[in-house]
């Protein structure tokens, strides 16, 4: 009975970020030397329970929590495909603007690399991480929740007038994807998080479509990201790992950058991963 109200309980890992973002002027996406991502400072992920743990490396060591390094990588850009499932993870893109009369053009595409998950040890090369089924008995179905926090708006501190829709973080921005390994070479789309309030958009800017074009031909309905909203699941998705299984879990996380102004300059985001068992099942003799 205590072998069975162990996976049958719900397990929960927590993973939490926290980035302040020192950012220049923004029109829309901009230049690197203008951006950047400095002064991270991340939390920690944790396995409440014994029924799962977490560790940096195919078949190593495992334990209930790891702690997260800081990197430079959580800035303003877009993917150049939607998140989902397949062979491969999207890769991400910023683009410099152009004033040309009365419209910004997009005249330069910037490949860039989102944000993802390193160890806060000092060694960089520790950057896959796994989950990992403990029992040898059970099999157990996981599903991940990204919480945000509410974004915060306020008074302008830099000014007398009252205005009290000062945005005070970036939580509203933020996108927050994950994915688990599906076997080789592919990957398993688990959600999109985001506050709905913004839309958040995917394309591949760097063809003749939207180069020299108007920035605004890539904010269209064809090009939406479905969010899931903060501290909610996606229905009906998990990952099974049968007994002694592991996966490699991947996270990826970026700002907005097609709403992103200098309005918004050296502000904050955050968010909370949890890991849980949506159920636990006997494996079949």
């Amino acid at each position: 009975m205590k072998t069975k109200s162990l996976f049958i309980s719900t397990i929960a890992m927590v993973v939490m970020l926290i980035v302040a973002l020192s950012v220049g002027t923004f029109a829309w996406y901009t230049a690197q030397e203008t951006v950047t991502a400095d002064n991270a400072v991340v939390g920690t992920a944790t396995s409440t329970e014994s029924a799962i743990a977490i560790g940096w490396t195919a078949g190593g060591t495992r334990s209930s929590s790891v702690s997260f390094g800081a990197q430079d990588d959580l800035r303003p850009m877009i993917p150049t495909s939607k998140p989902a499932s397949g062979a491969s993870l999207p890769s991400f893109q910023e683009a410099q603007l152009e004033l040309q009369g009365t419209d910004r053009i997009i005249t330069n595409v910037v490949p860039r690399t989102a944000w993802s998950q390193v160890a806060d040890s000092g060694d960089s090369t520790k950057t896959d991480l796994f989950v990992k089924n403990l029992s040898g008995t059970q099999n157990v179905n996981v599903y991940p929740v990204v919480t945000i926090p509410e974004h915060q708006t306020g008074d302008n501190p830099d000014t007398e007038e009252i205005e009290t829709d000062w945005d005070k973080d970036l939580n509203h921005l933020l996108r927050v994807a994950i994915w688990v390994s599906g076997g080789e070479s592919t990957y398993t789309h688990l959600g999109t998080w985001g506050d709905g309030t913004v839309s958040a958009y995917a394309v591949d800017m760097d063809n003749d479509t939207y180069l020299g074009k108007n920035e605004n031909l890539v904010k269209v309905n064809d090009n939406k990201i479905t969010l899931t909203p903060s501290g909610s699941r996606v229905a009906d998705t998990t990952f099974q790992l049968i007994p002694n299984q592991e996966k490699q879990i991947y996270i990826r996380a970026w700002i907005e950058g097609t709403a992103l102004t200098s309005g918004l300059s050296g502000l904050s985001a955050s968010f909370d991963v949890t890991f849980s068992v949506d159920n636990a099942q006997p494996v079949d003799d």
